[in-house]
């Protein structure tokens, strides 16, 4: 009896192409999860400038606004108005990253630091 030779390598490909197909469908699961977040995220224009900070500016800034890895923002509004603020919110500046806030948090944000921040 003779055996085709060919037979493993397809066997071989088989596989091959069924794993391309099980992770392709898993990307695509991941890729429409991480979009169904992103479009949370984007409707939470409701939170407070203090929750807005907490979440993207206390690590490097501090809970009380002293400064850490990033300079304190005690008296970040008699340097910067709110605009200027904004503008380095999304853009970045320095050592800062931008940060991807919505405009309207942004805008919370920075005139919340400008007024003194709850102070």
């Amino acid at each position: 009896m003779k055996r085709n030779a060919a037979a493993p390598y397809y066997v071989i490909g088989i596989i091959g192409i069924l794993a391309m197909i099980i992770m392709g469908g898993v990307g695509m699961a991941q890729m429409n999860n991480a979009e169904g977040e992103g479009e949370e995220s984007s409707e939470q224009t409701d939170l407070a400038p203090e929750d807005i900070y907490s979440q993207n500016c206390m690590s490097c800034h501090g809970g009380e606004l002293e400064g850490g890895m990033g300079p304190a923002l005690t008296d970040v509004g008699d340097k910067y108005d709110a605009s200027e603020i904004v503008e380095i919110i999304k853009n970045g500046k320095g050592q800062m990253p931008a940060i991807n806030l919505d405009q309207s948090n942004a805008e919370k944000l920075a005139e919340w630091l400008v007024d003194g921040a709850g102070k």
